[in-house]
Formats: structure tokens, C-alpha cells, sequence
């Protein structure tokens, strides 16, 4: 009797939910497991979104204004991160009690993007703290470019853990792996940016000149890139 019951409420979610990470109205939760992931991850969008509202409002300002944007972006990113987190570990514990969720699974529900999904909201973080450190009053741009740095790695981090995941590249969005191609290459130029303004203020203009121009050449070579 609780099995008939359980299959006839799984038969009933055909609710179709807007995927944070795919568009809207783009998947089907056929079970509660499936609803309990697009719910946490529907919630990391709002996170990200509010990340991006907040960005956006503080464009073009400078000084204070500017860094609490940035630290506020960041804290949102770093909330979106922790969701994740909780939508990866829900990933786990769903294929390992519900087969259903193997029949029709949204990108969310496959473990290793969630993972994947975490690492970027926190590199997206590290960036926006980075942001942060260029737009005080006396900017650290030393700080800013090993921030940066640290993005990158992350941004790294995020693609590895999809490839090691079992069917991570396969299940993740194109736009997500395009994404990850692109901001790694855009934030080691920002780091170069910020050292070549370091490094131009000591009078030493070629090696500014050399770390620009690289940074465009890796730029270029990233953009020349098809998208997945």
C-alpha cells in the first residue's frame, strides 16, 4: 500500500519547472526528490540574480559605492555557492533512493554540475571581491590581480570536477561549459591589468606593454573558440 502510494504521487509531479541553468519552463519533477532539487536550485538563481542586480546597479560609480556593491555581489554569490552545495549533496541522496529520477533528470539533479555550479559561484565571488579591491580609495592591485588569480583556479576547479564526475560533461548546459572556457581567460587578463597599472607606475612601460598584450592575445584566442 505505501509503495502504490508512492508511485502514484511520483505519477502526479508533472509540475514543469524554469532550470536556473537551462531556461524556463525546461523541465519536468516527476518526484519529490526532483522538486526538492529544482527548488534549492531555483533559489541559487535567485541568489546569482541578485548578484547581478546589485553589480549592475553600481556600474560606473567608484570609491565606497563601488566596493559595497561588489562585497554585497559577492555575498550573494557566496550564499549560491552554499545552495549548491546542498543541491549537489541532494543530487547524491536522490539516485541512491529514487530510481525514478534516472528516467528524466534536469542538468541540477546530475551531482557533479551542482558541484561544478558551486565552484563558479564561488570563483564569481572571489572576482567580485577582487572588483572590490581595485575600487578602494587607495586600490591594492597586487591584491586585486592574486584575487583574480585565485578566480581562475577556481573557474579550473569548477571544469575539473565536471569532468570527473560520472556524465558531468555530458549532463551540463552548453552554456555553462562556455562560461568556463571564457572566464578563467578574462580573469588572468583583469590580473594582468591590474599588475601592468603596477608595473607602468614603476616606470618599467615594456613590461606593462608585455602583460597587456598578453592578455589580448589570450583573450582573442578564447574568443576565436566555437561555443560548445
Amino acid at each position: 500500500r505505501t509503495q502504490r502510494r508512492k508511485w502514484a504521487l511520483s505519477r502526479d509531479f508533472k509540475v514543469r519547472w524554469s532550470s536556473p541553468l537551462v531556461g524556463k519552463a525546461s523541465c519536468k519533477a516527476r518526484t519529490l526528490h526532483a522538486e526538492r532539487i529544482l527548488a534549492l536550485a531555483c533559489a541559487a538563481g535567485c541568489c546569482v540574480q541578485e548578484a547581478a542586480r546589485v553589480l549592475c546597479g553600481g556600474a560606473g560609480v567608484e570609491g565606497v559605492a563601488a566596493v559595497e556593491a561588489a562585497r554585497a555581489a559577492s555575498a550573494a554569490l557566496r550564499r549560491a555557492a552554499g545552495i549548491w552545495e546542498a543541491v549537489s549533496r541532494a543530487g547524491h541522496e536522490a539516485v541512491a533512493s529514487d530510481a525514478n529520477l534516472c528516467g528524466e533528470r534536469s542538468a541540477e539533479a546530475y551531482a557533479g554540475v551542482a558541484e561544478a555550479m558551486s565552484a563558479v559561484a564561488l570563483a564569481d565571488a572571489q572576482a567580485a571581491v577582487a572588483l572590490a579591491a581595485e575600487h578602494r580609495a587607495t586600490p591594492s592591485r597586487a591584491l586585486a590581480a592574486k584575487l583574480h588569480r585565485g578566480a581562475a583556479q577556481l573557474y579550473d576547479g569548477a571544469s575539473d570536477a565536471l569532468r570527473a564526475a560520472s556524465r558531468g560533461l555530458e549532463a551540463a548546459p552548453s552554456a555553462l561549459l562556455y562560461y568556463l572556457r571564457l572566464a578563467p581567460s578574462l580573469t588572468m587578463a583583469r590580473a594582468r591589468r591590474c599588475l601592468a597599472v603596477d608595473v607602468r607606475a614603476a616606470d618599467r612601460t615594456g613590461e606593462a606593454d608585455s602583460l597587456l598584450r598578453r592578455a589580448k592575445a589570450s583573450l582573442d584566442a578564447t574568443a576565436a573558440e566555437p561555443p560548445p
